[in-house]
């Protein structure tokens, strides 16, 4: 690997370096080699912070969360995805940088917070993922690819939703059909559950 490495640098630059850093990094995270990914992907990330290879850097501080994450680094992870997050949902022209990095960093960082219980946080990112997926779909974007992350999100929410006391469920209560928006249909029917507004449940 340092070979290639070594040829590509000499060929093409850091770019080429930057790109074979994530591709390298992605193997080792899928091979359960969190920390070794880490390594390469910080070095990926920091060689790629460049206007024309924005989307590597993102990629590779994405892939960085998730390694922390699976080492219960969790601060270390939503470090790396507010990163991910800052490059891709840069306004350029009144879009985002990337609207695709864009919805997979602000998801992330949704789903720590949510995972720390930070439960408003979690509300914010997922209102910014969701203007991002609206992008996506104007952009002629398939994003049915999505489906199954939002449902993993959606099942972790109603686990803590059944949890909340009766003060916290009245705080949540107006937030029912923002959750509705943002693809969670379930979360918004456990919020009115609780609050005894049962028979809106199938409105």
């Amino acid at each position: 690997f340092d070979t290639i490495r070594e040829v590509l640098v000499a060929r093409d630059g850091e770019i080429a370096n930057a790109r074979l850093l994530v591709q390298r990094g992605e193997q080792l995270q899928q091979a359960g080699r969190p920390k070794d990914a880490i390594r390469m992907l910080s070095d990926a990330r920091i060689m790629a912070a460049k206007e024309e290879t924005l989307e590597v850097s993102v990629q590779a501080a994405c892939l960085a969360a998730i390694c922390y994450t699976s080492e219960g680094l969790v601060w270390a992870a939503r470090m790396e995805a507010l990163v991910a997050a800052q490059l891709s949902c840069k306004p350029v022209n009144g879009k985002f940088q990337s609207a695709w990095y864009a919805s997979r960093a602000t998801r992330l960082l949704a789903w720590i917070d949510l995972s720390c219980g930070r439960l408003s946080s979690f509300l914010r990112w997922m209102g910014i993922a969701t203007n991002c997926l609206n992008q996506l779909v104007e952009d002629g974007f398939d994003i049915d690819q999505f489906r199954n992350s939002y449902q993993t999100i959606e099942d972790a929410l109603c686990s803590r939703l059944m949890l909340v006391d009766e003060a916290m469920n009245r705080r949540l209560e107006p937030l029912a059909d923002a959750l509705h928006y943002f693809g969670f249909p379930m979360a918004r029917f456990v919020i009115l559950y609780n609050a005894g507004r049962a028979d809106e449940i199938t409105e």
